[in-house]
């Protein structure tokens, strides 16, 4: 998972360290300030507002079904959508 703001990137992944990278000072992303004790407030500060973000998101996307049924037959085809086809 990524989050980003006009200073910093910071990256949280499921099985390795978190990267964090200064995109003022270091705008090619060379140095990893992952693991840099001076870093440790921002890298927490970078998770909490990422998983706030992830609960507050829709996890619905898709249009309801009573809307694609009362948008008529082949409906499927011509969004591009193709259910159950494999």
């Amino acid at each position: 998972m990524l989050i980003r703001n006009q200073r910093h990137k910071f990256i949280l992944y499921e099985t390795f360290r978190p990267q964090l990278f200064d995109l003022k000072n270091d705008p090619d992303e060379l140095v990893d300030l992952g693991e840099d004790e001076a870093t440790q407030n921002l890298r927490l500060e970078l998770t909490l507002e990422l998983f706030r973000w992830l609960r507050q998101r829709r996890n619905r996307t898709e249009m309801p079904t009573e809307r694609l049924f009362k948008m008529g037959p082949g409906v499927d085809e011509r969004l591009g959508i193709l259910i159950g086809c494999w």
